[in-house]
C-alpha cells in the first residue's frame, strides 16, 4: 500500500517521494511509516582508526521505499550499518555509486529472501530507491532495487539516467488515475493528489519528500494546517510543529526543513 516516486529535475539534481500510509493488518492502517529516509556513507583509507566523521570521502544516500514496511525497516537498518564504514585501496579502487549499490544489493537480495521464507510470504517484497553522488562520474545517480512477486528474483537496475521528465514509480498506487494530471509538470502535486483521493485507501497520509543534491540528501516535513488553524510540519505520522511548541523551556531546538505545496 504505497505510492513512491523519483525523479529527475532539470539540475540534475534527483527527487524522492512517498507517502505514509502502512497496513497494519487486515483493513487496517495508519499513516505513520517513514518510506523516505537516508543513509549516511563514509569510505575510509586502509591503516585507519574508522572514526565516525573522519572518513576521507562522506556523503548522505537518498532511500525511498515501496511494499512491506517490514521488509523495508529490516533492510533501511541493515543498510545503515553496512554502508556507514566503507574502505578503499588508494590508486585501486575507483569509488563510484555502482561499487555502493552493489553492496547494498547484497544485502538486499539476502535479507530480502529470508523476510520472505517466513509466514508471509510474498508480502514480505519491498522495492527501493537508492540515489546518492557518483564520485566517478560527479553527478547524482539513481538505482532500482526490486523483486519479482512471480518468481521472487531480484534485479537491479539504473534509473533516471536522462533529464526530465523521466519519471520512476513504485508501488499499488502507480495504477491511480490522478497520476496524469500533474505527474510530468508537478510529480509531488501529482503525489498529493493520489493522496487526496478518496477512492485509493493504499495511498495516504502526509507526502514525505527528499532531494540528493551533490553528497547532500535533505528531506522534507510537509506543511498543512490543522483542523484547528494551526500549522502543522509533518514528518510521517509526527508533527514536528507540535513537537517544538510542546518543548516549554528548552533551549536545545528543533530546525526542520519545510516544503509548503501550496506556497
Amino acid at each position: 500500500m504505497t505510492l513512491c516516486m523519483a525523479w529527475r529535475d532539470k539540475n540534475d539534481q534527483v527527487h524522492l517521494a512517498s507517502d505514509s500510509r502502512v497496513t497494519i493488518a487486515t483493513n487496517s492502517y495508519e499513516d505513520v511509516a517513514v518510506k523516505v529516509t537516508r543513509i549516511p556513507c563514509e569510505i575510509f583509507p586502509p591503516s585507519s582508526d574508522i572514526a565516525t566523521g573522519a572518513g576521507a570521502l562522506r556523503l548522505s544516500l537518498g532511500v525511498a521505499f515501496a511494499g512491506s514496511h517490514l521488509g523495508a525497516y529490516i533492510i533501511k537498518e541493515s543498510l545503515v550499518e553496512v554502508l556507514s564504514r566503507l574502505q578503499y585501496v588508494p590508486g585501486a579502487t575507483e569509488i563510484s555509486m555502482d561499487k555502493i549499490v552493489k553492496i547494498a544489493f547484497f544485502a538486499y537480495e539476502k535479507l530480502s529472501d529470508k523476510v520472505c521464507s517466513t509466514s508471509i510470504g510474498k508480502n514480505g517484497i519491498c522495492e527501493l530507491f537508492l540515489t546518492g553522488f557518483c564520485f566517478k562520474q560527479k553527478r547524482v545517480r539513481v538505482f532500482k532495487l526490486s523483486t519479482d512477486p512471480q518468481t521472487n528474483k531480484h534485479s537491479l537496475s539504473e534509473a533516471l539516467t536522462q533529464a526530465m521528465p523521466n519519471i520512476e514509480l513504485s508501488g499499488s498506487g502507480k495504477t491511480a488515475k490522478s497520476l496524469s494530471k500533474n505527474l510530468k509538470v508537478n510529480p509531488l502535486r501529482a503525489l498529493k493528489d493520489v493522496i487526496d483521493d478518496s477512492s485509493r485507501v493504499d495511498v495516504g497520509g502526509p507526502f514525505q519528500y527528499g532531494i540528493c543534491a551533490a553528497t547532500d540528501f535533505r528531506i522534507f516535513c510537509e506543511y498543512q494546517i490543522s483542523n484547528s488553524g494551526w500549522p502543522t510540519y509533518m514528518r510521517a505520522g509526527l508533527d514536528i510543529n507540535s513537537l517544538i511548541s510542546s518543548n516549554d523551556h528548552n533551549d536545545l531546538f528543533i530546525s526542520p526543513l519545510i516544503y509548503d505545496l501550496n506556497a
